[in-house]
């Protein structure tokens, strides 16, 4: 893989594409739009150390009725973090992003 990266990299178009800044901010839609290189650096963040966790925010027998209330969008809330325990890692930075609603929930498996 780093030999074809490297082999594309050199390859002037290539760089100018993966600079080209054409995709909707994730982190923020009212800021300037991401490029794939961006986008790549985002995805795989620490990614030997991520964690994900993923909880409905909503509390059970939350309705008068004593029944669960149904879960929105909006209930739904997400932590991805690194984390570095080992000594040889110890050194390197930790760091998080916290989503609710519908980002989180689009987090779960279909």
């Amino acid at each position: 893989v780093n030999m074809l990266g490297t082999c594309f990299g050199r390859i002037s178009w290539i760089n100018k594409l993966l600079d080209k800044s054409f995709l909707p901010n994730i982190m923020d839609i009212n800021s300037k739009q991401m490029s794939l290189r961006q986008v790549g650096r985002l995805l795989f963040f620490k990614a030997n150390h991520r964690k994900v966790i993923i909880v409905d925010g909503h509390q059970q027998g939350g309705s008068t009725s004593g029944r669960d209330v149904p879960t929105s969008a909006g209930d739904w809330q997400m932590l991805v973090t690194n984390f570095n325990p080992a000594d040889g890692s110890s050194a390197n930075s930790n760091c998080g992003l916290f989503a609710s609603g519908d980002i989180a929930l689009a987090g779960l498996p279909h």
